[in-house]
Parts: C-alpha cells; structure tokens; sequence
C-alpha cells in the first residue's frame, strides 16, 4: 500500500502563510484522482495523535477516493489552530474536538460537526515521572505546573473541568503548553511540568517506560472512566465546517461523511493490528509493538456510528461551562452544534454491518 507523503513546512512558513489566509502546516496529500471527486481540505489537529487515527486511516484505505473526494489533510498542531484556520477560510473542513463547535455558537459563529469519529475524549490526567512521590491526587495539583498541547485546545479545557471538579482553584495551578507528543513527553520525563493533560501517544510510552512511578488521575480512554467523569459518552473527535460552507458543498458533506462511516465500519471489523499495519510508517514509528500497545488502549474510543447522540451533547457542553468563564451562562442550542443528516445517510447506504 503507498504511504502518504509528508511535506514539511517551516513556522516562518506557516506564519506567514497564516496571515495572507492561506494553508500551512504539514500536508498529507491525495494521489491524483479523475476530474468528478470533489475536491475538499480538511485540517487535522495532529496526525500522530490517535483520535485522528480514522481520518488518517480513511486516507490510506482509499476510502476518500472511494467516497469520490479529492481530499488533502493538513496537519496542524493544536485544536485551537484549526479552528482559527477554519474561521479563517484557510480550510475547508476541521478534524477537531467537537466542544469547538459549542464555543463558537457562544460567539455567534455557525458551526456544525458533520460526523463524529470519536465517543469518548482519549486523554487523560498524568503525573510526570519526577512528582511521583508529591502528586497523588488531583488537589495535589495546587501550586504546581501541568502540561496541555495548547491554551484553548480540549486539553486544556478538560484539564479545568477537572481541577474544578475536584475544588481546585484553577488560577492555582499554572497551565503549560507542551505541544505534540514528543515534547509532551519530554516535559514529563524531564520534570518540567509536574503533571499532564494530553492524549496518545503520550500515555502508554511512559506507562510502559516506568510502571511503578507512573499515576494516572482521571482516564477518558475507557467507557468506565469518561462515564465516571462525566456519567456518560462523549462526542469528542469529529469533523466539523461553517455553516455556510455545508449548505454551499451539501455532496461533498455527504462524501465526507461516507467515507469516515466506511472507515469507521472497517475498524470494528478488523483487529487492531491490522489498523496499525495500515498506518503510514512514520505514525507508527520505530516501535510497532509499542504502537499497537497504545492502540489496544484506546480501542474502545471510537463510533461505530459517526452519530451525535444529543444527551451525550450535553456532556462537553458541561465541561465547557465549568472550564471557559464566558460559557458559565451562554444559552446554546446544541442542536444547531452538529447534524446527523450526512451520518444517517451514510449508514442508510451502507446497510447493515
């Protein structure tokens, strides 16, 4: 099967590039396809990160081509940046958190997830290797650093949602961005941070690295754990566009959609090792077993679906009103948040599993 190739962008680039509207980031781009695909850019917030890992694999199954798109994935790390460059017109679809979608309503801003990917958030709460011995609970956090990709990124709202949760003030706590996963890491090892809010593939490696010094404190990995937080799913990864750019490219939605349903479906029909064989290699990386370790734990964060369930709506919703000031009172109407029309249609097609 031939990998995606991975064209490389400098921050100068992407910065400059940021400011005239244009795409920057790193860009994993279709093969050339017949004149009737649709052509649509989508902005993922990190390849690597494992609750894009459907977007990616759509990707390399072809489903895109199958579902009759021209579709080109921007890598851009941090969700907070694709939803600037989405506002921006810099793409024209997100692969992002769908809580995005709640804040910009706030706002008075249109935004719709069009299917979701993931039913559960995928991160969770760790101590870093160093504080082992002074960090064993959440109010241990008081006065100390904690790590999350970026200021405004699911991380870090759930990263608050929890300090809250627990009665921890969270301008007691000093928040860090510590990016993609290798930096995450990196900060974790080297004590720069006292704890971490991120997602895989920067748990397990350092779970498998150091099992005896390593906490965890809330886990949204597990349907057992996002439940005992939040007393249910939750819509977390999906991808989401304007408004009106939906009701502009109707068919390309649909395709959208189709294509990640047929992922989605030939997910929960293969086994985990057979995801990981698909990835491209430089996902995977120089440890496949190590890889397939972190796809075992967080296999069961995936739909089967691509639907929003609207009680589970309600639970992002919740935390973006504990963790965001501006949202403790914002009357949104969740149903103008995401659409399962093109999801539902998608599944009709498709039939029965």
């Amino acid at each position: 099967m031939a990998r995606s190739k991975v064209r490389m962008v400098t921050r100068r680039l992407f910065c400059a590039a940021a400011g005239l509207g244009l795409l920057a980031a790193t860009t994993l781009s279709a093969p050339a396809v017949a004149q009737d695909k649709l052509k649509v850019n989508i902005g993922v917030a990190g390849f690597h990160f494992v609750p894009y890992m459907p977007i990616i694999l759509a990707r390399e199954l072809g489903m895109f081509e199958k579902a009759g798109l021209d579709a080109e994935l921007v890598s851009i790390n941090g969700g907070s940046l694709v939803a600037t460059a989405l506002i921006g017109g810099s793409i024209d679809v997100a692969s992002g958190y769908y809580e995005h979608t709640i804040t910009f309503a706030s706002k008075g801003k249109d935004v719709r997830a069009i299917v979701l990917t993931t039913k559960l958030p995928g991160m969770a709460l760790y101590v870093a290797p160093p504080s082992f011995d002074e960090v064993k609970t959440v109010k241990d956090l008081a006065g100390k650093s904690v790590g999350v990709t970026s200021p405004g990124s699911a991380t870090d709202f759930l990263l608050k949602y929890i300090l809250r949760k627990d009665g921890v003030d969270e301008n007691s706590v000093s928040i860090v961005a510590v990016g993609g996963p290798a930096s995450t890491i990196a900060a974790a090892e080297q004590g720069q941070v006292a704890a971490v809010v991120n997602g895989e593939p920067s748990i397990t490696p350092l779970q498998m690295k150091d099992p005896d010094r390593f906490r965890i404190l809330a886990d949204t990995r597990t349907e057992e754990g996002t439940k005992e937080l939040f007393g249910g799913e939750y819509p977390a990864a999906s991808l989401y566009a304007r408004a009106e750019w939906i009701d502009s490219h109707q068919e390309e939605a649909r395709r959208l959609a189709k294509a990640m349903v047929m992922t989605l479906r030939w997910m929960h029909s293969h086994t985990t090792q057979e995801w990981v064989d698909t990835m491209p290699a430089d996902i995977v990386g120089e440890n496949p077993e190590q890889y397939l370790q972190i796809i075992n734990n967080m296999q069961q964060i995936f739909s089967e679906t691509g639907r929003i369930e609207p009680e589970a709506a309600e639970h992002p919703f919740e935390l973006l009103k504990e963790s965001v000031p501006e949202l403790a009172s914002a009357d949104v109407d969740l149903a103008n948040t995401y659409t399962n029309e093109f999801a539902d249609a998608a599944n009709k097609e498709l039939g029965t599993q």
